[in-house]
This record gives C-alpha cells, sequence and structure tokens, in this order.
C-alpha cells in the first residue's frame, strides 16, 4: 500500500538500510494479508450468527414473513462492518495516504466488490468440486483462494481511493 500510496508524488532519496529494515517492511505487507483475511472471517462469522438466530426465531417464533426483511439486516450489517474493516486497514501503515473521504469511496468499493465476490466464492464452491478434486489439500486451496481474493480487493479499493484523490 505504501507504494501505490506514493505514487505521482516526489520520490524520496534511497537511504542504505540495514537488511532487518527491508524484512520487517515485508512482515508488515504479510501482517496486513493475514490481518484483511481474520477480520473478513470475523465478519463472515457474525454473518452467520446472525443467519443462525434468524433460523432460530423463524423456527421457534414462526416470523416467516420477516425472512427477507431480516435477511436484508443481515447483509446491510456485514456491508457496514466490511466497510469499517476496509477502512482500517486502508488507514494502517506509514507514509502519505489520501484523505478520509477518499478512504472511505474506496472502502465502499471494496466492500461492494467483497460483497459480491462472497456471494460468487460461496456460490462457486457449493457447485464446483474443488475441495474433493484436490483431495485432503482441498481446504488449503480454498484457503489461498480466499487469501488470494481479499487481497486483490484491497488493492483494488486502495487503488479506487488513490484514483479519486489524484483525479481532484
Amino acid at each position: 500500500l505504501d507504494k501505490l500510496w506514493s505514487m505521482g508524488e516526489e520520490s524520496r532519496p534511497q537511504e542504505n538500510k540495514p537488511w532487518w529494515s527491508m524484512a520487517i517492511s515485508r512482515l508488515w505487507g504479510l501482517s496486513y494479508v493475514v490481518g484483511l483475511g481474520f477480520l473478513l472471517l470475523v465478519s463472515m462469522v457474525l454473518s452467520t450468527a446472525i443467519q443462525m438466530i434468524t433460523k432460530w426465531a423463524n423456527d421457534e417464533l414462526q416470523l416467516v414473513p420477516l425472512g427477507p426483511l431480516v435477511g436484508l439486516i443481515n447483509e446491510s450489517i456485514s456491508f457496514g462492518i466490511e466497510v469499517l474493516l476496509f477502512l482500517g486497514l486502508m488507514r494502517m501503515g506509514a507514509g502519505l495516504k489520501p484523505t478520509l473521504k477518499y478512504l472511505l469511496l474506496g472502502s465502499i468499493m471494496g466492500a461492494i466488490l467483497f460483497t459480491v465476490g462472497k456471494q460468487a466464492l460461496a456460490w462457486y464452491l457449493s457447485t464446483a468440486a474443488v475441495v474433493s478434486a484436490y483431495g485432503a489439500a482441498g481446504s488449503l486451496v480454498v484457503v489461498l483462494m480466499w487469501f488470494y481474493f481479499t487481497s486483490a480487493v484491497l488493492l483494488f479499493a486502495a487503488a479506487t481511493a488513490k484514483g479519486s484523490s489524484v483525479s481532484e
């Protein structure tokens, strides 16, 4: 993200840094990806919990007509959490960043893409036999697909924020 934020800006003179400085910057990059994956996994767990409560309420309280409304509330809460997660991840790190309104625009774009992609990935995993095609390593393939997808969405959201800040 630091390279993306500094695109189009005057470059700072390169200084000779020790090797551990490069290692620390690589660890920061890894922490972005792991943090995003973990926080979006928490979002998915919260969404699942809301769905379980909804199913229980429909079964026990016979609130069948309210099912679509509760589903809409579930998706709205999930979308809000995703916007906040993307905004928090884009604000992390040092260096020059776009202003908050552009970061918010990028976060909304990222949350939209993530929501659509989450539904598409769920549909793909339910119809395609990814897990059975790879046997025991199928769960690792699914986790790697999830990390790749969330990283791509984060970078696209950050690029949207940077592009909108440059255009003004």
